[in-house]
């Protein structure tokens, strides 16, 4: 005790491992500084163990620099938290490892926070392991950035969550594959938005079904547009389900191609009303099919424009039911060509008159003939009249006994002529005064041998005026005597 600092700084390097530990912890703080930095690095494990943490606080740099691996492995968790964080900085990187972990744990956020990047990156798995959310908050994003991988996958996740959103971003890319989908799905809203698009881009099929919905909510778009097609595709349904129209919109074709079943399923009409045109030609047809009706129906209309013919054959009946008419005007004629005869009878009327006639002459004759009769009746004159040739003749009678007046009349020549005989026999009487004299000009012999006597007394005198001479004679008695006789 008595020793002054003029007397300690003359202990040489062969005393000061022999002096007692009693000893060496009684000795004054000015007489424990003034030992020489060589004679600091002689001391015993044991003795750096009893030094009492006046002594401790007391180190200088210079001493502290010379603190070796086997001396920090005696050191107290009530001498680590005396250290000055400058003097901490200053010891070796070997000797800070050897430090034990549940030492380590007891540094201060002020002492963690101020390890040099060399102490950082030289941690031990075991150190790292042992850190709290205490020390880690103290993190900068320097020190970050130097993290091993090994260590990082070595941190509890509420040591992880406490890194500050700076520090988090900060991590080097190839670091951040080595947290496991449980430390990813620990990590805080903030963090998880601060991520990079360049640490976006390395999460792995393991790492991402670990992600949880407040996570995926937080995340920017130009992040989410970088995670990996596979790693996408392993994000859970629920996680799906809760991003936002604008995150559905910023998705990558390749993460939309991506999709999985269960994800389409997932997807709520506000997120469908976010999907572009660019992506729906990259919507597989098996994962369209399995969009809700609501979120079918909630594509905007230029977007159900862009699907293909495969893509539209393979919608299900519910989905063509929940067709809106802002759609239904969409729909191509390249779209319409596709439609099945199975999908035709769960189009609703409404919708049907909204299609184009380009998209209405573009449906195949076999799927025409499978429209109700209710679905004819509600066809525009517009679309009556771009019918092909083609689609006429498929009209059966259960369809042409629902023709109004006005329908009949905007048939064109060319596709009456083809209609079959008893689908032309089947125009109520009502319908048939539609015709003009040009199209009855225009009737085949078979249909005028066809006419009912109700449709033969329905006949105006300007209709009977366009009978010609091929015609005449192929009236049958019962017609021709069922004429009014304006008609006649």
């Amino acid at each position: 005790v008595a020793l002054t600092s003029v007397q300690t700084a003359g202990i040489n390097t062969t005393q000061a491992p022999t002096i007692e530990n009693a000893d060496l912890s009684s000795l004054t703080t000015d007489g424990f500084v003034a030992l020489t930095q060589d004679a600091v690095a002689v001391l015993m494990s044991t003795q750096v163990s009893q030094l009492n943490t006046a002594e401790v606080k007391a180190l200088t740099t210079a001493q502290a620099v010379s603190l070796q691996a086997q001396q920090l492995q005696g050191i107290t968790t009530s001498q680590t938290a005396a250290i000055e964080s400058t003097d901490l900085a200053k010891m070796t990187t070997s000797a800070l490892v050897a430090m034990a972990p549940g030492v380590m744990a007891t540094l201060n956020s002020t002492q963690f926070g101020a390890l040099t990047t060399d102490q950082v990156k030289a941690l031990t798995t075991a150190q790292a392991n042992a850190l709290t959310s205490t020390q880690t908050v103290g993190l900068t994003s320097t020190q970050a950035a130097v993290l091993e991988g090994t260590d990082l996958a070595k941190m509890s996740t509420a040591a992880l969550s406490a890194i500050t959103t700076g520090a988090f971003a900060a991590v080097a890319t190839g670091d951040i594959t080595s947290l496991s989908g449980t430390q990813l799905g620990a990590l805080t809203t903030d963090q998880v938005k601060a991520l990079t698009t360049a640490q976006a881009a390395v999460l792995t099929t393991s790492q991402t079904p670990g992600l949880t919905a407040s996570q995926t909510a937080a995340i920017e778009s130009t992040d989410l547009a970088q995670i990996a097609a596979s790693a996408f595709a392993a994000l859970t349904t629920g996680v799906i389900s809760t991003l936002s129209g604008t995150q559905v919109g910023a998705l990558t074709t390749d993460q939309v191609k991506a999709l999985t079943t269960a994800q389409a399923v997932a997807l709520t009409s506000v997120q469908a009303a976010g999907v572009t045109t660019v992506q729906t030609g990259s919507l597989e047809s098996g994962d369209l099919n399995k969009l809700t009706t609501s979120a079918f129906a909630a594509l905007e209309p230029g977007v159900v424009a862009t699907l293909d013919g495969t893509q539209v054959g393979a919608l299900m009946t519910a989905q063509v039911a929940a067709l809106t008419t802002a759609q239904a005007a969409q729909l191509t004629s390249v779209q319409a060509a596709g439609i099945t005869t199975v999908q035709t009878t769960a189009i609703e009327s409404t919708d049907l008159a909204k299609l184009t006639t380009d998209a209405f002459a573009a449906i195949v004759t076999g799927v025409v003939a499978g429209l109700t009769s209710a679905q004819v009746n509600a066809l525009t004159t517009d679309q009556v009249g771009a019918l092909t040739t083609a689609q006429a003749l498929a009209l059966t009678t259960t369809q042409t006994v629902g023709l109004s007046d006005t329908q009949v009349g905007a048939l064109e020549s060319t596709d009456l002529q083809k209609v079959t005989t008893s689908a032309f026999a089947a125009i109520g009487a009502g319908a048939i005064v539609g015709l003009s004299s040009a199209q009855v000009s225009a009737l085949t012999t078979a249909q005028v041998v066809a006419l009912t006597t109700a449709q033969a007394v329905a006949l105006t005198s300007v209709q009977t005026a366009g009978i010609n001479t091929t015609q005449a004679p192929t009236i049958e008695n019962a017609d021709l005597s069922s004429l009014t006789t304006d008609g006649f």
